[in-house]
């Protein structure tokens, strides 16, 4: 009797040292990164993509040529480097140690269906090598699929997710692998900035022209770069030594409560408030414009447009203190703008009619600016 509970007391430890075996594996493989970066909301399972959802991606790619290209020929290849280096590691930080690891792509899934219906890439993971800095994202939503909120709700969840594993701050000083994120968009993309900045909580660092560039959580304007040095002295022994030095970004930690007012008229659907809120935003931006110095205001060809049309609306400020001893550089940039337009014009029908409006008010405000600087008239466009 007593070697029959040997027995089994010997087989029930192999069953428990199997099982916590299986349990260690179990464990391993629910915490590897491509677990730990996956999150739900509401409505949607979001996670990095996998080589097999290739052709999902590549047909939500395809439902709208009007948004940014994600998916490209050469995706599929990184979509399998990327299932291999989030599916063998654990560690967060192989997010900046692995250099193959350039992006991640990120899938959108509806809960109820798990359809592929939204696309996310992050990049910019090895954008500086000696310190932190900012991550950023494009998205595209299936064009049956816009319009409902999903990408509001994902990137959300995707930010505060990012947060919780310390990849970006939620703090100021906090010890994350990377600053935040940035983007970049048009002054005249209103949808854009209410989703990013109103709906995601990104703040405005800098207005340039038609430029709006945004943080989040929220906006550095400078850090300290610690470089390590090695150098033998003369007497053959190995010196090390710590430099720092000060990289400055042309952002302003003030400027988003300074302009969040202005910024929310804009977007108001009353055509009289959002007229309000743009005039102010468009003069916040053409000091940053002119403040920048000549040469920058003069190398900045793709603003051009900005400034006149800035200039048009109010024409009263070539007769301000903002623009004082800059007139012979307005009337190079109206030039300029002239022959801009005259370009475009030889492409006239090939434009919608949204662009060819567009075209029109530049022509028209080109025009109050020439007049208002005293140009004859003979001498510059028409554009109709």
């Amino acid at each position: 009797m007593n070697k029959l509970f040997y027995v089994f007391a010997f087989l029930n430890f192999l069953n428990l040292n199997a099982a916590v075996e299986l349990a260690d594996v179990s464990s391993a493989a629910v915490s590897s990164l491509i677990s730990k970066l996956s999150f739900e909301t509401e409505k949607m399972s979001v996670r990095p993509l996998i080589p097999s959802d290739y052709k999902a991606a590549k047909a939500v790619n395809a439902s709208d040529s009007s948004f940014v290209e994600i998916i490209k020929t050469d995706t599929k290849a990184s979509l399998l480097t990327q299932e291999l280096i989030l599916g063998s590691s654990t560690e967060i930080s192989t997010l900046r140690q692995d250099r193959e690891l350039q992006k991640i792509y990120y899938g959108a899934f509806l809960k109820d269906s798990e359809t592929l219906v939204g696309l996310i890439d992050i990049h910019n993971f090895h954008d500086n090598h000696e310190t932190k800095c900012y991550l950023s994202t494009d998205g595209k939503y299936h064009r049956a699929h816009q319009g409902k909120g999903y990408a509001s709700e994902v990137k959300k969840a995707l930010l505060q997710r990012f947060q919780t594993l310390k990849i970006i701050p939620t703090a100021e000083g906090e010890d994350t692998l990377y600053l935040g994120f940035d983007g970049l968009i048009n002054l005249e993309n209103k949808a854009s900035l209410k989703y990013n900045i109103i709906n995601c909580g990104y703040k405005v660092g800098r207005l340039f022209g038609n430029r709006v560039e945004v943080y989040f959580p929220f906006v550095v304007e400078s850090i300290t770069i610690s470089k390590i040095e090695t150098h033998t002295d003369d007497a053959g022994l190995l010196v090390t030594r710590k430099r720092e030095t000060n990289s400055t970004f042309n952002s302003s930690v003030l400027l988003h409560d300074r302009i969040i007012g202005s910024l929310t008229q804009y977007l108001s659907r009353d055509e009289a408030t959002a007229a309000i809120g743009e005039k102010d935003l468009k003069l916040e931006s053409l000091k940053s414009l002119v403040t920048a110095g000549d040469d920058a205001l003069r190398d900045v060809r793709e603003e051009n447009i900005f400034v006149i049309n800035t200039l048009g609306q109010s024409p009263e400020l070539l007769d301000g203190d903002l623009l004082a001893g800059k007139l012979d550089l307005i009337t190079e940039l109206c030039i300029q703008s002239n022959l801009e337009l005259r370009r475009m014009r030889a492409f006239y029908y090939c434009y919608s009619p949204a662009i060819r409006g567009n075209l029109n008010d530049a022509t028209a405000n080109l025009r109050i600016v020439m007049s208002r600087l005293g140009i004859p008239n003979n001498s510059w466009c028409c554009f109709s």
